[in-house]
Formats: structure tokens, sequence, C-alpha cells
């Protein structure tokens, strides 16, 4: 992802957004940003319908929404 000279890339186990600032924000184009329209549990919800489990139920902790994309401690 890339927003200005700023590039990003994430490989996220947990779920993770980020906008796309037109300027800098806190000095960065790219920033963390809330899940929208959805909750873990409606993920896990979903993820039951096709009898699987999302990431951080296999892990069994859920990450951090940080915008850098891993789980935490």
């Amino acid at each position: 992802m890339g927003a200005g000279r700023e590039k990003l890339v994430s490989q996220a186990q947990y779920q993770q957004a980020f906008w796309a600032e037109t300027e800098p924000k806190n000095g960065r184009f790219l920033s963390p940003a809330p899940a929208l329209n959805h909750t873990d549990e409606e993920l896990e919800f979903l993820a039951r319908l096709v009898d699987q489990r999302t990431a951080w139920q296999i892990a069994g902790r859920k990450g951090i929404k940080d915008g850098k994309g891993a789980m935490g401690d």
C-alpha cells in the first residue's frame, strides 16, 4: 500500500485497516483505521458458516489494531 512517498506492507494475522491521507496526519500518509461495519464476532460467525475458524481463534488470542498487522503478546 502506498500514499505519497510512504509505503507499507502488512501481512496480517489479525484484521488490519489503513487510511491513506491526502496530506500527512501526524507526519504519516498511512495511518491505522478502525474496523468499520463489522465486529470480530461477526467474522467468527461467518467463518463458522463455512466450517472454519479465524486466524485469531486458531492462535488463541486476538491481535492489536495498531496498523502493524501482527498478533499481540
